[in-house]
């Protein structure tokens, strides 16, 4: 007899990220920044998903969202005396001692040591006392009843940008007086490293980017965008200065602090057929911190960027996942991103497409989903397949027949060696082997506006599948189906039994069916061994009972509210259950919330050891750790003795390695296989022992 394992070999080995008690918010997180500030030790990142701490030394983002009553975070503001969120309506929040503390909402914009400024209608106001309270400035930088638009602090000196001009005091207010910069700025940005002051200005000929050295009392225009074209964001680290121009915020770099402008540069870490345009530009002594549509990049000098917690638009939710030997890969509306599990720095993920395009990252991708030996990506109904992980991509026989897919969703699934797509005309199946055809194995069609149609769920030969009107099951492997009116939320199979809503299941195959009572609405079902775990509405809840009654483990996970937050997705790897979040906005408007998790020991479900097992007690363990780039150690148990081979195979049958040979006594064994000699890719451990009789 035989029994086999599969091995992913090249890859960076990660390790499992500490089990949380409650749900964290996983990400894609940095959807837009909001706000960046730094200290001596420190970064702060505000933003549309929540507020996060990193350290200079740190490689990673710690969310300190807390108790704070919104995510968004719509200004950043940092005083001597600590960390300031104005959340809009919600209020302004001061950290204090790990926790935050409201205090009055005045719309701080600026603090110059710990004075704070804000401004309220056409007014200048400012707190002493971090924001318990606050008072209008003693005069005011203009009659023109206009109100403040930009504000900047540069050592005792507080600029304010009031109608058409700019005005200064040093006295806190006191008293004001005018700048010569006379032509309607609406940016104002602070050099303190340089002493330097910058101002956009959008007016007529003199609109452009000027910089003043002694305080305001004098203006330089530094660059000419021309007649067609403005200066956006602007910002400085050392001798380096970026800001966007156009409607398109394309990038313009200065190396030598304003002397000499680069053309437009176009160096950005995203695939060309991606959105491109820089939504907000951060820079301190550290470098320059870029928001794009799919992510957040920093840069040392302005020239070459890479991702720092990258994340997706936050304008879809998260419609497939998986975990890819030790990655995940998420699929939205607009993108597919992947991050390490141990790190969850997600990045925009360019698939390499053999004679087609270098790179691509966009609106077509469809669905992601793995067998035994590949990843596949979907967009539309074309796909790709990659055997190392997503390092590479190769092309399948062909397109899924029967037309477009053409809205991300669950319609694709994968299960042994055999990936199946939903398409216009019905499923699919392609199996793993090279040369192979797609054949349809059921005649169906779904509905592209009725939520929850054409998705697809598969174990072995039971594959379950949402048509427009019916559900349809197979317990053979799509050689017969039984058909029924029941649908609803996502199906699962759980061993023997198939659900095909919450609340409906049958155990032989669609001959009959058990209906449950008193179950949670729900959007989405999923089973992890005999656990049961539904997601919508009303939260998260599990049941380890097949049903009977249900355990409410939503936890600080948002839900319940109106407009309401939805668990619309659900998926686990070994250690997690996870959740993606969507937002209902109202008439029809949906915003994705990112993917959160929960670790499985702290739901009480328990982590399967998948090992390889016959009816004797022969037993190959899981290759551990697997992936690997070093010694992977190798386990297995014997009944009885017995002469055996313990061998490793490449994806195309060829012997590469043999680990073990000869008699071994019955019991637990462990040998090592050294694999820093091997290719990178996938392999395949086989144990052969003689049939037992």
């Amino acid at each position: 007899m035989s029994l086999r394992y599969s091995i992913a070999l090249g890859v960076a080995l990660v390790a499992a990220s500490p089990a949380s008690a409650q749900w964290q918010f996983v990400g894609p997180a940095q959807t837009q920044i909001t706000g960046y500030a730094s200290d001596a030790t420190t970064r702060y990142l505000a933003t549309t998903e929540g507020i996060f701490e990193r350290a200079l030394t740190a490689d990673r983002w710690v969310e300190i969202t807390d108790n704070l009553p919104e995510r968004r975070i719509e200004r950043l503001v940092q005083s001597n005396n600590g960390l300031f969120v104005d959340l809009g309506a919600d209020g302004f929040w001061h950290r204090v001692g790990g926790t935050w503390v409201e205090r009055v909402a005045n719309g701080a914009r600026v603090a110059q040591g710990t004075t704070l400024y804000g401004f309220v209608d056409e007014d200048v106001w400012l707190s002493t006392d971090n924001g318990a309270s606050w008072q209008k400035t003693a005069t005011q930088p203009t009659e023109s009843n206009s109100d403040p638009k930009a504000i900047a602090v540069l050592g005792d000196h507080v600029l304010v940008v009031d109608g058409a001009a700019t005005f200064r005091t040093s006295d806190q207010g006191g008293s004001w007086t005018q700048t010569p910069l006379e032509l309607g700025a609406v940016t104002l940005l602070a050099d303190a490293a340089k002493g330097a002051l910058y101002a956009v200005t959008v007016v007529g000929s003199g609109k452009g980017l000027y910089r003043s050295m002694d305080g305001g009392d004098s203006w330089t225009r530094i660059y000419d965008p021309g007649l067609f074209s403005s200066v956006g964001s602007v910002a400085v680290s050392g001798d380096a200065i970026v800001f966007t121009l156009g409607a398109d915020n394309t990038l313009v770099r200065s190396d030598d602090s304003g002397a000499t402008f680069t053309a437009p540069v176009d160096n950005l870490p995203v695939p060309a057929t991606s959105n491109r345009a820089p939504v907000s530009l951060y820079g301190d002594a550290n470098g320059f911190y870029l928001t794009l549509v799919l992510g957040t990049y920093t840069s040392a000098d302005g020239q070459s960027w890479d991702g720092f917690s990258d994340g997706l638009t936050a304008t879809n939710d998260i419609e497939q996942a998986v975990n890819h030997r030790g990655t995940l890969f998420a699929v939205t509306g607009d993108a597919i991103a992947h991050t390490a599990q141990a790190d969850l720095e997600w990045k925009p993920y360019c698939m390499v497409i053999p004679d087609f395009n270098a790179c691509y990252n966009g609106a077509l991708l469809s669905g992601v989903t793995e067998t035994d030996a590949f990843l596949y990506v979907f967009f539309g109904n074309a796909n790709l397949r990659s055997r190392d992980g997503g390092v590479t991509f190769e092309r399948t026989t062909g397109l899924v027949p029967g037309g477009a897919v053409p809205n991300p969703s669950p319609r694709f699934a994968g299960s042994g060696d055999r990936v199946y797509a939903m398409s216009r005309s019905g499923l699919y199946a392609l199996a793993d082997a090279d040369g192979a055809e797609w054949t349809q194995v059921l005649d169906a069609s779904y509905s592209n506006t009725d939520v929850g149609t054409g998705v697809v769920t598969a174990s072995g030969d039971k594959i379950l599948v949402n048509s427009a009107s019916n559900t349809y099951l197979t317990v053979d492997g799509g050689a017969s189906w039984v058909m029924t009116t029941d649908r609803g939320a996502n199906g699962t199979i759980q061993g023997d039994r198939i659900w095909l809503t919450p609340s409906t299941y049958t155990d032989d195959g669609g001959a009959t069916f058990t209906v449950l009572n008193d179950v949670p609405a729900t959007t989405d079902i999923h089973a992890i061994g005999s656990v049961l775990v539904v997601g919508g509405r009303a939260g998260v809840h599990l049941s380890r009972d097949n049903g009977a009654t249900w355990e409410d483990v939503t936890g600080n996970f948002p839900s319940g509210n109106t407009p309401s937050y939805e668990a619309s997705y659900l998926f686990h790897d070994r250690d997690y259950l996870y959740a993606s979040l969507k937002y209902n906005i109202g008439s029809n408007l949906v915003q994705g919330e990112g993917l959160w998790r929960r670790s499985r020991s702290d739901l009480g479900i328990p982590v399967a050891t998948a090992e390889p097992a016959d009816a004797g007690g022969l037993r190959l363990s899981a290759p551990y750790p697997n992936p690997t780039s070093g010694v992977a150690t190798l386990g297995f148990t014997l009944p009885l003795p017995a002469p055996l081979a313990l061998e490793v195979y490449d994806l195309l049958g060829r012997r590469v390695a043999n680990v073990a040979e000869g008699a071994y006594p019955a019991g637990q064994h462990t040998v090592d296989l050294d694999t820093r000699e091997f290719s990178p890719g996938v392999y395949l451990v086989r144990l052969t022992t003689p049939t037992e009789t």
